[in-house]
């Protein structure tokens, strides 16, 4: 009872806790009361005095701390903007390598009107890519004391679409098993991919079809895949065709090779 050792006794029992006892309190009905017995009265005031000495010590190491901070103040904000820095490089490579996904390449304003400032072959939705992917492993944590990264080697997608079988890992949680299908095990298959291409010397493109015919999701999959572009992150587009592509551009631009997803 307010941080101090005390007996509880019935109300008509208080004289039995002995002379020079201290009521602390009493239970809601006043049957009970919480006496603070002579014999432990000294103890719990030195409790009392030791635990604001404690307090005490314990704001003058925070003071202390918090001095070494402000002295130290421009390096760490140096280095957490460099921890920060490399923690987003990382989780876009990890995404990318989950999708299974590309680089893709600008293409310039003064590009000739031949070419297509936007091309990008067999492109993926990546949040419907999800439920066809196996999920995503915990992040590691302070708790583990290994720091062990349980990321499944990419992509993984891939092979899904392919329909062939691929291995699979003990853990369910870093690996996905195609079954011939198109179908990752307990999950959706992936949605079918979708081949966008503007001409240089088209400024507007009108998307027309039926009801659920795939309208909404090309226009959000086209604006995605711009703003991914743009935020430093790779593509979920197909290889086969990208392979195809560059040896293409290879020979068109004198022996330099460049990603052909162009954005």
């Amino acid at each position: 009872m307010r941080g101090r050792y005390c007996v509880a006794v019935r109300s008509g029992y208080r004289a039995a806790v002995g002379k020079g006892s201290v009521r602390l309190g009493a239970s809601q009905t006043g049957a009970t009361l919480y006496m603070e017995p002579p014999e432990v009265l000294e103890l719990n005031n030195k409790e009392a005095l030791l635990a604001e000495q404690q307090e005490q010590q314990e704001l003058a190491v925070m003071a202390a701390l918090s001095q070494l901070l402000v002295q130290r103040g421009p390096a760490l904000q140096e280095l957490l903007g460099a921890v920060t820095a490399l923690d987003i490089v990382a989780a876009r490579a990890k995404h990318s390598a989950w999708l299974g996904a590309v680089r893709p390449a600008f293409s310039s304003a003064t590009s000739s009107s031949s070419s297509s400032p936007v091309y990008v072959p067999g492109a993926r939705h990546p949040l419907l890519m999800q439920a066809a992917l196996p999920r995503l492993p915990r992040p590691p944590s302070v708790d583990d004391a290994a720091f062990e990264s349980d990321f499944v080697p990419p992509p993984l997608w891939a092979s899904v679409a392919g329909g062939s079988s691929s291995s699979s890992d003990s853990d369910d949680d870093a690996a996905a098993v195609s079954n011939g299908s198109g179908r990752a095990q307990g999950s959706r298959p992936l949605p079918k991919p979708l081949d966008l291409r503007v001409p240089a010397d088209v400024r507007v493109v009108a998307i027309t079809g039926p009801n659920t015919g795939g309208k909404t999701v090309t226009l959000k999959t086209a604006g995605l895949m711009a703003l991914m572009a743009k935020a430093g992150l790779f593509l979920p587009v197909d290889t086969e065709e990208l392979a195809a592509a560059a040896a293409g551009q290879q020979q068109q631009q004198q022996q330099r090779s460049t990603a052909p997803v162009m954005v």
